[in-house]
């Protein structure tokens, strides 16, 4: 929010050198915030998968000593809890898990709204395959440890892609500041030279078309590196 602040009169002075120019600003900066907070809402579920898949691992070694899976999230809560700290994302929803499970709520109920809270399809498909386990029986324990081997290596060939994906994101967000950043050093090395771009509506009218260039080019940059793994 403070960088999509901060850039209303960075966009005002560059490209319009007026006061004028905090209008259309208002627009660069919303656009941005738009982004950027997208941005943030996917790192937080990548970081919130990766950190489920840890659970998943130590539900299995769990269920591979022998413990049942209610008691198999109260262990993976001392497991984790050592390694991610007690202020991980993961950490408050097994919080969440085990104080419902201790109250005797089925296992499968309380996953599936720790799927529906989080919106991972990851995190779904293993309370659906719980919920058939206790609802319909059958060798659940070797069910479940399938399910969570799938499950994870579903994910890190995910995080393979989306480090791959990662690199292309990054050149495409320092292609949409170069713009700026060309600007901004003319401005200050050869102020005269640009001056007339900010004295006539012509100047003014090709500045706004380079700024909506601009915007449409990280638009279509973002939708093509926006690649869903």
């Amino acid at each position: 929010m403070i960088l999509s602040v901060l850039i209303i009169p960075v966009s005002a002075y560059l490209f319009y050198d007026s006061w004028f120019g905090l209008i259309p600003g208002v627009i660069v900066g919303g656009y941005f915030f738009g982004g950027w907070r997208k941005s943030y809402i996917v790192r937080r579920r990548r970081k919130l998968l990766n950190e489920f898949k840890e659970l998943l691992m130590s539900v299995d070694a769990a269920l591979y000593a022998g413990y049942s899976l209610e008691n198999s999230f109260i262990e993976s809560y001392k497991d984790l809890g050592s390694r991610f700290g007690e202020r991980t994302e993961i950490m408050k929803k097994l919080r969440v898990i085990n104080r419902k499970l201790s109250i005797n709520e089925p296992v499968y109920k309380v996953l599936k709204e720790f799927a529906d809270e989080s919106e991972l399809d990851e995190i779904r498909e293993f309370a659906a395959v719980i919920e058939v386990v206790k609802t319909s029986g059958g060798n659940a324990i070797s069910i479940i440890r399938d399910t969570v081997k799938s499950i994870s290596e579903r994910i890190e060939v995910e995080n393979e892609i989306s480090v791959i994906v990662a690199g292309k994101q990054l050149e495409q967000k320092i292609m949409t500041a170069m713009p700026f950043l060309i600007i901004a050093y003319l401005r200050l090395s050869m102020g005269g030279f640009m001056s007339s771009l900010y004295r006539d509506p012509t100047g003014r009218f090709f500045m706004s078309f380079i700024l909506i260039l601009i915007l449409v080019a990280d638009m279509i940059g973002r939708h093509v590196t926006d690649i869903t793994v």
